[in-house]
């Protein structure tokens, strides 16, 4: 979070702010909020990645296992 009055600590990671990134469930939920032409077709392609990153991951035994050991790492710092 970043506050316009006040510095903040960098955490555990060196990460002054938290990355800006959107999960596939907040794309989702902009699907209900944009309501222009090209807004609406950004948002597809992006689930359409969002899509064949799972396929791939699926498919992908070395990548699935390095994701998890990522993951496993990460919870481990929190």
């Amino acid at each position: 979070m970043r506050s316009q009055i006040a510095t903040s600590d960098s955490d555990k990671k060196n990460l002054r702010y938290t990355p800006m990134a959107f999960t596939e469930q907040g794309v989702a939920m902009l699907s209900s909020i944009l309501r222009s032409d090209r807004a609406i077709q950004v948002n597809i392609k992006i689930m359409r990645t969002f899509t064949k990153m799972r396929n791939m991951i699926a498919e992908n035994e070395a990548l699935r296992k390095a994701l998890e050991e990522l993951k496993q790492q990460t919870d481990e710092r929190c």
